[in-house]
């Protein structure tokens, strides 16, 4: 419990009962977390909204019923401020770099090596990224294969 802070994760699936501690009590540490409830006690649920539960789920539940609580909690997360930021860190120009994905308006391919990537910012700032994207981002933007955005570039991911 004293290395909760420095965890590094969005979404959080809880029980009630749990050693050591009350899935409810540890909700209310978990501030900026997509909380989801996974339990076999129906009477805790109007307590779980009251701390702002993404979902409350039955045990036993269907994969079907989970994956519909992970894309609220994804929907949550992405229209919720107070949510604790995801950063993805890659090789860049710069050495090492640490990046929000939220950020980034699109990816291109770089104009003198097509391995490497042209990450264009929000704000109008760019970083030349020296690893592979496709794991990182796949779940985070579209995939447009050869559009063409000036006569050297090519479209890869867009928001």
């Amino acid at each position: 419990m004293n290395d909760i802070n420095s965890l590094d994760f969005n979404t959080c699936i809880l029980d009630i009962n749990m050693p050591g501690i009350n899935g409810l009590e540890l909700a209310k540490k978990l501030e900026g977390k997509a909380i989801i409830f996974s339990t076999a006690y129906k009477e805790y649920a109007a307590e779980a909204f009251d701390l702002d539960a993404v979902d409350y789920i039955r045990k036993p539940y269907q994969l079907e019923r989970l994956e519909k609580a992970m894309n609220k909690a994804r929907t949550w997360l992405s229209h919720n401020k107070n949510a604790t930021p995801i950063y993805i860190e890659l090789n860049s120009s710069l050495g090492k770099s640490r990046i929000n994905p939220n950020d980034i308006a699109y990816i291109a391919v770089a104009e003198n090596d097509r391995r490497d990537k042209d990450i264009c910012f929000k704000d109008g700032q760019r970083l030349l990224a020296k690893t592979s994207l496709s794991m990182n981002f796949s779940k985070s933007f579209q995939r447009i294969n050869f559009v063409k955005l000036t006569e050297e570039q090519q479209l890869l991911w867009i928001l």
